[in-house]
């Protein structure tokens, strides 16, 4: 009989997640104290948060002009 293991894809999606939310956690005390990133990943990080954005942007841009 073959068995699905689940658990370990909890454990990577719950580490990820921590992961994400520690991050998230940087990133606002960096924007409530008006500190910018002084490391190097920060910069390149930013831009493709921004294009992801920009790209969801125009991506319900085109769904409202075409609810059907």
């Amino acid at each position: 009989m073959t068995t699905i293991s689940a658990g370990s894809a909890f454990y990577k999606v719950q580490a990820a997640l921590d992961d994400n939310s520690n991050k998230v956690a940087k990133s606002m005390e960096r924007l409530a104290t008006g500190r910018r990133g002084v490391t190097a990943g920060d910069r390149p990080a930013s831009t493709v948060i921004a294009g992801n954005t920009e790209n969801n942007l125009a991506s319900i841009k085109i769904g409202i002009q075409n609810p059907f």
